[in-house]
């Protein structure tokens, strides 16, 4: 599953497709919807952050999920659109149950972004996967981001 983002942005790199194959395998869009979604944040959360300055030279830039799986590095947002781009590929989000959430990270007193996925909050701030009502507890919820992966693909 999932795999096609990841060969044509990294055809070169098959050890990253062998690792995505290996997390991959047991994703499922059924009972085990939680533990596929643990899965997929594990495995984007793997990838080394790095700010848009160091990777792009630039202040902000939103990078489509092949720039991030091929430089192996982002910034929150990368992290984001790259989770984004893999439940959707496997069937894990839709339009209608995942959104993009601009948040304010009250520990570390910074703008932020995480996933939403049917309640469950995927954050490249966190290992494990915590619902909405922990995250409002870190963060203060800005608002949606709508419509960014139809103009990142």
């Amino acid at each position: 599953l999932a795999v096609s983002l990841l060969v044509s942005a990294c055809a070169s790199e098959q050890n990253l497709v062998r690792q995505w194959n290996k997390v991959s395998g047991d994703l499922t869009t059924g009972k085990k919807h939680f533990k596929s979604l643990a899965a997929i944040n594990t495995f984007v959360n793997g990838f080394k952050y790095k700010s848009d300055i160091e990777n792009y030279g630039v202040n902000d830039y939103w990078a489509k999920p092949k720039e991030f799986f091929a430089k192996k590095s982002g910034d929150c947002e990368d992290y984001v659109i790259a989770k984004y781009a893999l439940a959707l590929e496997a069937g894990l989000a839709t339009s209608k149950n995942a959104k993009l959430e601009l948040v304010f990270d009250k520990r570390r007193q910074l703008n932020h972004m995480i996933l939403i996925v049917k309640g469950s909050v995927l954050d490249n701030q966190n290992a494990k996967i915590i619902t909405v009502a922990q995250a409002k507890k870190r963060y203060r919820f800005y608002g949606e981001v709508r419509d960014i992966i139809s103009q990142l693909k």
